[in-house]
This record gives structure tokens, sequence and C-alpha cells, in this order.
């Protein structure tokens, strides 16, 4: 892989972050399978672009659950904001990507699961929203999925 990130010589951790900013989903997972094959040392999962997000952002706003699984093998912190103040969770929440939400609601503890985002809103609290915008628009909307993750974080929630 020939990038360069920001300027600076490659990194395991910009080569992630520039994939999965690109949406080059073969390269991210190479790197994500085995960091140390490709780079010869261990890969920092919890490294951030210029805009706070981490490679489990970026996953988590493209709705790719098996990227995301792949990201939580690796043991990235849950309760990592990017600078607009969003969790993984959430940025999943609000795009309605059930099965991340619930991958990442499994995952992750109460604290993390009640933590506002900038604008004041926890993760269920964003889910109910989302869901909430697409059937006031009409649209069809996955109830059992919804309902799924609503109970998974309201039972994590002590709700």
């Amino acid at each position: 892989m020939e990038y360069r990130y920001d300027g600076q010589a490659p990194t395991a951790e910009g080569c992630l972050l520039f994939a999965l900013r690109e949406s080059r989903r073969g390269e991210a997972m190479q790197i994500l399978s085995d960091p140390t094959l490709i780079f010869g040392k261990y890969l920092n999962v919890n490294c951030s672009s210029c805009d706070g997000k981490t490679p489990l952002h970026y996953a988590s706003l493209q709705g790719d659950e098996e990227m995301v699984r792949a990201i939580i093998n690796l043991n990235p912190d849950f309760d990592k904001a990017a600078n607009d103040g969003n969790l993984a969770i959430h940025l999943a929440a609000e795009r309605r990507n059930y099965g991340i939400v619930r991958l990442l609601g499994e995952r992750c503890g109460r604290h993390t699961l009640i933590r506002p985002n900038s604008v004041g809103k926890n993760a269920l609290e964003v889910l109910v929203e989302a869901w909430s915008s697409l059937s006031k628009k009409g649209r069809k909307v996955d109830k059992l999925e919804y309902a799924s993750c609503k109970n998974l974080l309201s039972l994590k929630m002590g709700k």
C-alpha cells in the first residue's frame, strides 16, 4: 500500500483510516485481518482522524457489520467520541443500522449507552428519534429489527 496520510510516512493506523474513510473495504479488511503481517507492529484500533473518528466510527457510518465485527475483535474503546461528540453507537443508531447497534450494544457497557452525544441524546434516544422520523415520512421500517435493538438497549440501560 502506497498511501500518504496527512503528509506523513504510511502507518497502519493512517492506512486503515484512509481506507475506511474512502470506502476501500478490501484494503481495510486486509489491515484488520492481520495488522502485524503488513506493518510488523500492533495496530492501534483506537486511532482517530482529524475529525476524531476512529475505525469503529467509520465502519458504523458505512453500515458494514463484518467490518465492525473485525474491529470489535481488536478490543476498541467504545467510549471514544468523535469531535462532534458522537460515539460509534450513536452513528449506527442515527442511520438505523440495527445489526451494528445490536453488536455494539451487546459489547459496550451501560456507561457507554447512557453517555449523551453533543445534542444531549444517548444511544436509545438517537435510535428512537431516527426510527420515528423514518416512520413519519411514510417509509417502510423494519419494526422487528428496531424493536429488538430498542429492547436490548433498554435492558442494558436499566430502563
